[in-house]
């Protein structure tokens, strides 16, 4: 590879920057603009998805109440719960124990969890998570 060469690819890429730079521009301006032309749009759609964000919300926190409070695990309506198995460890501890049969170098987070949740490992604690969950909505 010559120093021409790379000097050539370096120009090149210069020039591709400031496309770039100007077409960003432009994008931003005409973006502003539609943000102005369509705020009452805007801050009605957000206003909308913060909404619906209060209401699934409510949802989640209200199944978990009746799924602790009952053992219903789901409603007619398709709400319900979900049981997960979360474990908590320390990596240190979880490298260590890797190492000692014969897993790894590094700790893939991924295969130690996987492991964990079958076989008892006395430094990892798993705690059963109840996960609200919401059908799909077609509208």
């Amino acid at each position: 590879m010559k120093e021409e060469s790379i000097n050539n690819l370096f120009e090149k890429l210069k020039d591709v920057r400031l496309e770039q730079k100007i077409l960003n521009d432009k994008y931003e301006k005409v973006f502003d603009i539609f943000k102005e032309d369509n705020k009452k749009l805007i801050n009605y759609k957000n206003g909308v998805n913060s909404v619906i964000s209060e209401h699934e919300s409510t949802l989640r926190e209200y199944m978990s109440k009746l799924y602790l409070s009952s053992g219903i695990k789901k409603t007619k309506c398709g709400v319900g719960v979900r049981l997960i198995n979360k474990i908590e460890y320390s990596d240190d501890d979880a490298l260590n124990w890797a190492k000692q049969h014969d897993m790894a170098l590094n700790l893939d987070k991924r295969a130690f969890e996987k492991i964990a949740k079958t076989i008892n490992i006395s430094f990892v604690k798993t705690t059963e998570v109840v996960q609200p969950t919401i059908p799909k909505i077609e509208v």
